[in-house]
Formats: C-alpha cells, sequence, structure tokens
C-alpha cells in the first residue's frame, strides 16, 4: 500500500487533445488520481458534482458557457469544493482567474516544469491546511483564518483581525 495521498483530479477542456497532454503530463504524478474529464458545460457539472474532485483543472475558452460560468454553477451545486487550475491559452484571464480565487494559472502549451510547480504548491497549501485544520482542537492555540495569496495560503489568528472590508463588488 502506498502512503501518497491522493489528490482526486479533474479536467475540463473543449479540445480533446489538450486532454490527452495534460493527462500524459499527469501520469508522471503518482499522487494525481484523474477521475475524468469532460468537454461540455453539463458533463462538467455532473462530473464536478459526482467524483467530488480536489483539483480541476479548467480551460476558459469553450463554446456555450465559459470556465468562468462553469466555475460559477458549479460553485452553486452543494458539496462541489475545489481548488481551481486555471489551463487556458490566453494570459488575459489572469486577473479575472485572481477574482475568482484560482489556486494558479497554467498557459497553453503546457510548461511541464510549470506544471510541477503548481502541483508542489497545492500539495504544500492542502498540507497546511490539513494542519491547521487541527490547530483549533488544541488548547491554547487561537482559531485561524485562511487567506489566499499567490504563493499558497496564508493563516492569521481570528482575534488579529479588526476588520474585513469589501472595496468593491466582485
Amino acid at each position: 500500500m502506498s502512503n501518497i495521498e491522493t489528490i482526486k483530479t479533474v479536467i475540463v477542456d473543449d479540445n480533446m487533445d489538450n486532454i490527452y497532454l495534460l493527462k500524459e503530463h499527469l501520469s508522471f504524478y503518482p499522487e494525481i488520481e484523474l477521475k475524468g474529464f469532460a468537454t461540455q458545460h453539463n458533463k462538467a457539472i455532473n462530473l464536478l458534482t459526482k467524483s467530488t474532485p480536489d483539483l480541476v483543472f479548467l480551460d476558459i475558452e469553450m463554446p456555450g458557457k465559459n470556465g468562468f460560468e462553469l466555475l460559477a454553477d458549479a460553485r452553486k451545486v452543494p458539496k462541489t469544493d475545489f481548488s481551481v487550475i486555471f489551463y487556458t491559452a490566453y494570459d488575459k484571464y489572469v486577473v479575472h482567474a485572481l477574482r475568482e480565487s484560482a489556486f494558479d494559472y497554467l498557459l497553453k502549451p503546457l510548461d511541464p516544469k510549470e506544471l510541477r510547480n503548481a502541483i508542489e504548491r497545492y500539495k504544500t497549501a492542502k498540507r497546511s491546511v490539513e494542519i491547521k485544520s487541527i490547530i483549533p482542537s488544541i488548547a491554547g492555540y487561537p482559531e485561524t483564518i485562511s487567506l489566499p495569496t499567490n504563493t499558497g495560503l496564508k493563516f492569521i489568528s481570528k482575534n488579529a483581525v479588526v476588520v474585513f472590508q469589501c472595496l468593491r463588488e466582485c
């Protein structure tokens, strides 16, 4: 039995060539458990609901609804909680992706080094969340709030927060 914790993963892209290429690259990571892929909006929502992935590689420009619309629809479904790595040929959506709490943003054609870095950052962030999730149960430790950053999650004691303010509507 392996001690590697699996990362349930889904790919959503309208182009099968891109799916096959990403699947091939992901096959080098034993921790990645590919739960499936989808090329259409409705099939993607169904797959995301049934497979309960940890990580989703999501294309942005797709026919019908784009990746951002798909993400918004998936977030409306109960028990769909996953991290997103946008995987697209266009760098013009980076800011929008950040506002949608993207974990990472990879450009096509895929750079294997960038993929490796993204997966390593994801594993580090996941371990941090798992460790931090037990801290409030230990007497004497304050409860924490996690905030996403460009390098992972930052944990702040809830007692250190004075105010949260939304400066503009998203």
